[in-house]
């Protein structure tokens, strides 16, 4: 198998998803109402979803940069909740796949994709409300260049939402080793002072922090990861089916039980003050 296909922390290929939805071992019909029901069985997208959500009012979003939009869900989602959104990445096959989808979700209208760089973003100044990078930056070797794309694009008071592994795992998750092997991280993490730093010089000013991938979060994850979707088979794609709700109510308890406590994962919100930092 290539490469290409390998699955990054939950993403689906577009093989393995396509042979979830066509397989003859799944009665349309069935398909049709699970989807329906709990939508794609990804349990790392939906989880991402709800965090970014309580930071973002998708709704009163005119125009979202979504940079390093892999398969596009994110950006899908966006569009779906009324905003123009553009998804960017360098990854050909996943920019065909994100356009095949909008295809059947009728959203030519609402969400374009674009083969580029998030270090050379090809948007001019001031266009997007809202830019989000949801674990881009521990990808690429000169992230400061990401934030300050990031910053040029952005309308002032535009909001600018960053997510990113932390340096400290604190539960259990894969060691930075098995991540920079197996996802591609060209660094272990971050920690609260050099992402603020990060920010600061690109005139983002930080508003909110939470985190995510905490206890529970990060044993499903890591369930979810080994089990389900790394070996790519169609029994694994049918388990994650019907573990899914499982998995998610698993993944709240750390609401319950963790809400006040250090995760894996930061989420930040950030709001564009000042000018600078931004290319002319």
């Amino acid at each position: 198998m290539s490469k290409d296909c390998h699955i990054r922390f939950g993403y689906i290929p577009p093989h393995a998803l396509r042979q979830y939805l066509h397989s003859s071992n799944w009665p349309k019909k069935f398909t049709d109402l699970y989807l329906r029901l709990f939508g794609l069985p990804d349990i790392t997208q939906r989880t991402r979803f709800s965090i970014v959500s309580r930071f973002l009012n998708a709704k009163s979003t005119s125009w979202a940069l979504d940079i390093g939009c892999g398969y596009g869900f994110m950006t899908a989602w966006l569009g779906s909740m009324g905003a123009q959104a553009v998804g960017i990445d360098t990854a050909v096959e996943k920019i065909k796949f994100a356009k095949y989808v909008i295809e059947g979700l009728n959203l030519r209208k609402k969400v374009f994709y674009v083969i580029a760089s998030a270090c050379n973003l090809p948007f001019r100044n001031e266009l997007f409300d809202t830019a989000l990078s949801l674990d881009v930056i521990e990808h690429i070797s000169n992230d400061f260049e990401v934030a300050s794309e990031a910053s040029r694009v952005l309308k002032l008071k535009g909001v600018f939402i960053l997510t990113t592994t932390c340096l400290k795992q604190r539960y259990g998750f894969r060691s930075a080793v098995e991540l920079a092997q197996s996802l591609g991280h060209v660094r272990k993490g971050y920690t609260f002072e050099t992402l603020k730093v990060l920010l600061d010089c690109q005139g983002l000013q930080l508003v909110a922090i939470k985190f995510w991938l905490k206890r529970f979060a990060a044993k499903v994850f890591n369930f979810h990861f080994r089990f389900l979707w790394e070996r790519q088979a169609k029994p694994n794609l049918a388990l994650a089916a019907l573990l899914f709700p499982f998995m998610c109510f698993l993944v709240r308890l750390d609401e319950i039980f963790y809400a006040n406590y250090p995760g894996n994962e930061f989420v930040l919100k950030a709001i564009k003050s000042n000018q600078q930092g931004v290319n002319e």
